[in-house]
């Protein structure tokens, strides 16, 4: 049997990622706090799964002698062109911000500021007070019509549902992530083309969002932590399986796992 360990955040997500536990008959732990005292050391022979923000991550995954695995800030732009079709660069916010022309611009680990499209660097949060040493993925402008989330583990997607429609949540007023049977189809062959490329390479589970566009077809927009990642409508019990792939013990380290940050 193995344990959900979740953050001391309540969400809808969470909650779910709890029904989805329990129902599978594993035991579930949320923790009062980011503190390494706020987990029973014995939590740790259970098989612990971890479910939340990359702070509970860096806080509690060596304590549960765990690492958890996600795509580097390398992965994206490396990734070849034909799936990532347009200019995508790893670089730092300092030198993010002196771009002088319109750019998306997204934090690499933490939500430190907005991921969005700026008219300019200098215009990404200027009134806060970030490290100019912060990583951060910069990108051409492209347009995305609809975003599809996938929970991909041992490069098979889980489950996955509609994200984004112009750039704006997908969730309608009855509370579904509604995506047509062709949506879905072209989303499916896009995904499973990347997948079964030897030429991607992959962490063993990890999210990856992936959008359509006027002008370029489907295209990879990014990749996160499945176990940072929230669920849109996508099947609890199916993330809960791809998380349970991403939270391995120490002696299982790769080169995926997450170091953790301080």
């Amino acid at each position: 049997m193995r344990t959900l360990v979740l953050s001391p955040r309540y969400t809808d997500d969470s909650n779910a990622m709890w029904r989805a536990a329990t129902e599978r008959g594993w035991d579930v732990v949320r923790v009062r706090s980011y503190r390494q005292d706020a987990i029973d050391a014995a939590v740790a022979k259970k098989g612990p799964v971890l479910y939340g923000e990359t702070l509970l991550a860096d806080a509690l995954a060596e304590p549960l002698g765990l690492v958890v695995v996600e795509p580097s800030g390398t992965w994206l732009p490396s990734l070849p062109e034909a799936y990532r079709k347009r200019e995508v660069k790893l670089t730092t916010l300092g030198k993010a911000r002196a771009i002088r022309h319109s750019l998306f611009a997204k934090p690499v680990d933490e939500k430190i500021f907005k991921s969005r499209v700026y008219e300019e660097g200098a215009m990404i949060d200027p009134d806060l007070e970030l490290d100019d040493s912060e990583a951060v993925h910069v990108s051409d402008v492209v347009t995305f019509d609809l975003e599809v989330r996938l929970f991909v583990a041992n490069r098979r997607v889980h489950t996955y549902s509609a994200y984004l429609r112009g750039g704006t949540i997908a969730k309608n007023e009855a509370g579904e992530w509604p995506l047509s049977d062709v949506e879905a189809k072209e989303a499916m062959r896009f995904a499973n083309k990347l997948l079964g490329d030897e030429n991607v390479d992959l962490p063993e589970a990890l999210v990856i969002d992936v959008g359509r566009t006027d002008d370029r077809g489907w295209i990879v927009v990014e990749a996160n932590p499945c176990w940072a990642s929230g669920l849109c409508g996508c099947d609890p019990r199916a993330a809960l399986d791809v998380c349970a792939v991403a939270s391995k013990p120490q002696g299982e380290a790769t080169r995926w796992s997450r170091q953790p940050k301080g």
